[in-house]
């Protein structure tokens, strides 16, 4: 049997009227506006997707900005404020007194004060226990400074020299003369 016989009737067209042609026509043209719909909003879609994603970067770039704006605008009204404190700080009784009592014994590390409680952290190395005490008895000697004591000390090994690593806090007075002065109290 051969495939395109002719003898055979045909099956495809069997049952098949002239309008079969002119619904599959539509039914294509159909299915292609479909397609460009489908098309079109997979576009509107992904564009709208863009709009809302810059959209988000905006609004987080200015919430970035505005965050960095308010952080730098406490930051320096926190300066202004630390500056206007350290005004009223007895800087010179601090600087007056530890270069009265160090002596060759001492070597200084760091001073460090605290403005909010109007103390002053002395931190240095001590060549012997005694140099040590000292510099603190000197420190309590000292006029205008109040509870001095050793806040921490410990024994320190630096290449062949044995020193003591010491700590001493000391309560200084608020600058409140100098203060008034200025201001005409």
């Amino acid at each position: 049997m051969k495939f395109f016989d002719r003898g055979q009737r045909d099956l495809l067209n069997q049952g098949r009227t002239r309008e079969t042609p002119l619904l599959a026509t539509a039914l294509i043209i159909l299915a292609s506006a479909l397609i460009a719909l489908a098309v079109l909003a997979y576009q509107q879609n992904q564009r709208a997707s863009t709009l809302e994603a810059q959209a988000e970067a905006q609004a987080r770039t200015t919430e970035v900005s505005t965050r960095l704006r308010l952080s730098s605008e406490a930051n320096a009204e926190d300066t202004r404020r630390k500056l206007e404190v350290a005004r009223h700080f007895a800087w010179e009784t601090v600087f007056d007194a530890i270069e009265d009592v160090t002596s060759p014994e001492i070597e200084m590390i760091a001073v460090s004060p605290s403005k909010s409680t109007g103390a002053v952290s002395i931190r240095a190395y001590a060549k012997s226990r005694e140099a040590m005490l000292q510099f603190v008895t000197a420190l309590e000697n000292r006029t205008g400074l109040s509870r001095v004591h050793i806040a921490r000390f410990e024994t320190k090994v630096i290449g062949a020299l044995i020193l003591l690593e010491f700590e001493v806090v000391a309560q200084l007075p608020l600058n409140t003369k100098r203060d008034a002065a200025r201001t005409g109290r």
